[in-house]
C-alpha cells in the first residue's frame, strides 16, 4: 500500500524515549476456559467469599499461572472506551489491580501532559511495579508505563482510519462539549494551533490527535517534521506493539478480528470479550451528526493528520500480516465472538433490556459507579459528582 502523504517526526528528547525491549513472555498466559455463569455458579459452591474473582483467582493459582499485565494505551475516538471497557471487565473478573487515576485528573492519567500526572504520582507514588493494569487515558510512554506495571507487561493499542477518525472528533467534541460551531470554526482551530506549533508552541491534542497519544510529540516530533523521522519513531512501537511476544496494536476497522487474536495471546473465556459500543455519536438519531466536505477533509488530512496517516498505514499493513498467520482457532473464535455479540445486542435491544445486558449496562469504565468499585476494592478514597474524576 502506498501512503499518499510524508508525515513527519523529530526524535530529539531522551527524556521519552522509547528504546524499552519487552523481553519474550516468560510466563504462560492462564487459561479462564469458564463463562460467566460458570465462574459465578463456582463461587458460590466452593469459594468462600461467594466471590465470582476470588473463585476466578483460585482456578489460576491452581494452575500456577497468571494474565501478563496489561499496558493499554487509550487513544481517543477510536473504539477505545469499548475495549477498556472490556479489559475492565477482565480486571474485575481476574481481581486485577488498576492504576486508577485521582479524583482530581478528570478520569485521566496525566493526559494531556505526560504521565502519570501530578496528582496521580502524589496518589500512587513512585513506580515500583505495583499495577496489573494501565486503562485510562495516558499519553503512552512504555518505559513509564512498565515501570508501574508487574514485570513482562503486554501492550495494547488501537488505531483508527484518519479520516473517520477526525469526523469523529469533531462531532463529539462539538456535540458533547460545544466547542466548535461549524467545520469553518473547526478548520480555523487548526490552522490557529499549527501556527502556535510553527513557532515553537506545544501542539495541541486536535493536530495528529492519535499520534498524539501513543507519545509522538513526547519523543520530539513536529507537525512538520520528516517522512524519515516518522518512520524512526513508528519502528520504536514496533517494538512496544509486536505480536505475540510484546504486544498488539488493534485497527478499529477489524475489530472483533483483534479481539479474536487477544483471545488467544490472553488465554481468555469469549463471553470476557463480548461489548457493546460506547460513545458512539454518528448512530444516535437524537444528535445532529455533520460530515466534513471532501475540500475541508483532504486539508485536515494533509495538515492535520499527516503524522497520522502514516501512522495508520503502517500498523493496518503489521496487523494484516499477523492476522494472515492466525491459526484456525483464532477463525472459530471470531464467529463465536460475533455470535456472542449478536445475542447480546439483541438481549440489550430487549424493553427491558434482558439479563445478558445488565452487566454491560453497568460497566463502562467512564461511570463513576464502576470506578469506585474498583477505588473500593484498592483502599482508594471514591470520587463523587462535585470532584473531577
Amino acid at each position: 500500500m502506498t501512503i499518499g502523504l510524508q508525515p513527519v517526526l523529530k526524535a530529539r528528547t531522551l527524556h521519552f524515549t522509547f528504546l524499552l525491549v519487552l523481553q519474550e513472555a516468560m510466563l504462560r498466559f492462564v487459561l479462564f476456559g469458564l463463562v460467566w455463569a460458570v465462574v459465578a455458579s463456582d463461587a458460590t459452591s466452593s469459594c468462600p467469599q461467594s466471590s465470582t474473582s476470588s473463585a476466578l483467582l483460585q482456578r489460576r493459582v491452581a494452575f500456577g499461572e497468571a494474565m501478563p499485565p496489561i499496558g493499554f494505551a487509550k487513544v481517543h475516538k477510536t473504539g477505545g472506551s469499548t475495549l477498556a471497557g472490556i479489559f475492565f471487565r477482565l480486571a474485575e473478573l481476574a481481581n486485577s489491580t488498576i492504576m486508577l487515576p485521582a479524583c482530581e485528573d478528570n478520569k485521566r492519567l496525566g493526559h494531556p501532559f505526560a504521565f502519570p500526572g501530578e496528582h496521580n504520582l502524589d496518589l500512587h507514588g513512585p513506580p515500583a511495579h505495583q499495577f496489573d493494569m494501565i486503562l485510562n487515558h495516558a499519553v503512552l510512554n512504555p518505559v513509564a508505563f512498565a515501570s508501574y506495571l508487574k514485570p513482562t507487561p503486554f501492550f495494547v493499542s488501537i488505531l483508527r482510519e484518519p479520516k473517520a477518525q477526525v469526523a469523529s472528533t469533531y462531532n463529539f467534541y462539538r456535540i458533547k462539549f460545544g466547542k466548535w460551531n461549524s467545520t469553518k470554526e473547526y478548520l480555523a482551530s487548526l490552522e490557529t494551533q499549527l501556527e502556535k506549533a510553527s513557532k515553537g508552541r506545544r501542539v495541541r491534542q486536535f493536530i495528529n490527535f492519535q499520534s498524539y497519544d501513543l507519545g509522538f510529540y513526547e519523543a520530539g516530533g513536529m507537525p512538520n517534521s520528516t517522512s524519515s523521522e516518522v518512520s524512526e519513531w513508528i519502528a520504536s512501537l514496533d517494538k512496544t506493539f509486536s505480536f505475540p511476544s510484546a504486544g498488539l496494536m488493534l485497527i478499529t476497522e477489524y475489530f472483533d478480528e483483534g479481539l479474536a487474536l487477544l483471545k488467544g495471546r490472553l488465554n481468555v473465556a469469549l463471553p470476557a470479550l463480548t461489548y457493546t459500543i460506547q460513545k458512539d455519536y454518528q448512530h444516535n438519531e437524537s444528535l445532529s451528526y455533520e460530515d466534513l466536505n471532501d475540500t475541508e477533509m483532504s486539508w485536515v488530512l494533509k495538515h492535520a493528520a499527516n503524522v497520522d496517516m502514516q501512522l495508520y498505514h503502517h500498523f493496518n499493513r503489521t496487523f494484516a500480516k499477523v492476522w494472515s498467520k492466525r491459526g484456525s482457532s483464532v477463525d472459530s473464535d471470531l464467529r463465536a465472538l460475533q455470535d456472542a455479540n449478536a445475542a447480546l445486542s439483541k438481549d440489550c435491544e430487549a424493553t427491558p433490556p434482558g439479563p445478558l445486558c445488565e452487566k454491560f449496562a453497568t460497566s463502562d469504565p467512564d461511570r463513576l459507579l464502576y470506578a469506585n468499585l474498583f477505588r473500593a476494592r484498592q483502599g482508594l478514597k471514591e470520587c463523587n459528582d462535585t470532584a473531577k474524576h
